[in-house]
Parts: structure tokens; sequence; C-alpha cells
């Protein structure tokens, strides 16, 4: 964080002396830095930068790196382009900030992504895991909306979203939206019984959990698969959405 330095100096027979100094560590202090003086900051460890948008934490973010106002740059050296946010409060550095890039589409892309499959033992198979950003444009066109993070770009689909990793660019998580996500299972009750087809030996792990987005049921390999379904009733009639995650293509 750094420290600010103060001195005090005097001027005696044409000489200036220093009569006191002080030091004060800016440790939890908040630096309310400027935009200006953030792109000062940034200039020097990165070069170029240029300022895109200002971030509310409260509204906006979710981070325990800052408490403040945040500011996006787009960052351009000799080698790529790429954006840093930086916290007004204490200069950190922020990884987890949205960043909504503006549609290619002039026209809502209406064209599906999933067909109907036994998301169970097909989901590798059927929803698209692994691909890359390229080859999912290619095969769907251009989503209706995508946002990139520190570590993450999100394609958004009329019935599906799609969590591409920055680090392989492969599609390691799928979020099936919309009408869409109701019609592969009535309820919490038919999933259960999807996945429990033996008696046993089990795939999964089933849970239930209940947030401010719903009731959740869960299904999890305990080691790099899960399946949740959420739905706005406790039996899962209508399921409101459905994620498959295959974290292994992270």
């Amino acid at each position: 964080m750094g420290s600010v330095w103060e001195f005090l100096l005097v001027k005696e027979n044409d000489q200036w002396k220093m009569q006191q100094w002080k030091n004060t560590v800016l440790e939890g202090q908040d630096l309310k830095l400027t935009k200006e003086e953030a792109k000062t900051l940034l200039s020097k460890k990165f070069g170029k930068v240029t300022f895109v948008k200002e971030y509310d934490f409260v509204k906006e973010l979710d981070s325990k790196e800052t408490h403040g106002k945040s500011y996006l740059f787009k960052v351009n050296d000799s080698y790529s382009e790429h954006y840093v946010v930086i916290s007004s409060e204490n200069t950190h550095l922020i990884n987890n900030y949205p960043m909504e890039l503006p549609s290619k589409n002039k026209v809502k892309n209406k064209k599906e992504t999933l067909g109907k499959f036994n998301i169970f033992n097909e989901y590798l198979t059927k929803m698209h895991l692994g691909l890359t950003k390229e080859e999912l444009i290619n095969q769907f066109g251009e989503p209706n909306a995508e946002k990139v993070t520190a570590s993450d770009t999100i394609l958004e689909y009329a019935d599906a979203i799609y969590t591409v990793s920055e680090a392989t660019n492969q599609v390691y998580q799928v979020e099936i939206i919309g009408e869409k996500a109701a019609t592969y299972y009535k309820d919490f009750e038919e999933v259960s019984k999807a996945y429990n087809i033996d008696e046993e030996y089990a795939a999964f792990l089933e849970s239930k959990t209940k947030d401010a987005k719903g009731y959740h049921l869960i299904y999890d390999n305990n080691y790099d698969t899960k399946h949740i379904y959420t739905s706005d009733n406790k039996n899962g009639n209508p399921i409101k959405s459905i994620l498959v995650q295959k974290l292994s293509y992270k």
C-alpha cells in the first residue's frame, strides 16, 4: 500500500533546514483515487491505458478487494490487448469484474443450441462441453450477449448460457435457461429417477439446497462434474434452469 511522508522545512540564514517529518501508513485508509490518478498509476505499470467505465462496488461488484469505486481500463501493449480493474479505495487490481461487450447481432439470434436428450448420461456429448469459443460461434452464430471477466468469457444464446475458460478456451459450464429448461424433466422427482437408476452404484451424490435464487437439486461426482436443477417451487415444477459444469475443461 505504501506511506505518505510529510516534511516541514524552515528557512534560517538563507538556508532551508528540516525541522520535523511525519510518516503516515496508508493501509486501511480510503485513498479516493480519481480515474486520472488511476490512469497515471496504471500507465507506469502497463504502458498505454484507456479508461472504459466506472464500477460501483455495491451495485456491480462482489469483491473482497474493494468497497468503493473501481475503474476499468483497456491496456494495449506490444503483445496483446486486455483489461484491468483498479480499486479507487486501495489501488488493488480486481479480478472478478463483469464487462458486457456490445452484441454483433443487429437482429436477436433465436437459434437454439440444444436438442432434447437425457442430461444424466448424454451431457458430455450433447451439451457442447469442451468446444472452443470459435467453434461455438461457427456452429450457432454470434451470441445475443457476451461478457468477459478476468477468467471467463460468457456467451448467451436463446436457450443456454455458455461459459468459456480464458485459460483453456473451452466451454466448461452450460446453463439451460428459459422455457427450454422445463422441457427435459417435469419436476425434481423425475430428475431423481433419471439419476438414480442403479440402486447399488450412483454416479452422482444427490443433495438439496435453497437460497434467494430458488430451490436446488444438486448432483455432484465429487471430482469435476456438477449438475444443478433450479426451480421457484419446492417440488421442482417447473424447472427454470439447469446448470452443468465440467471443471476439467477449465
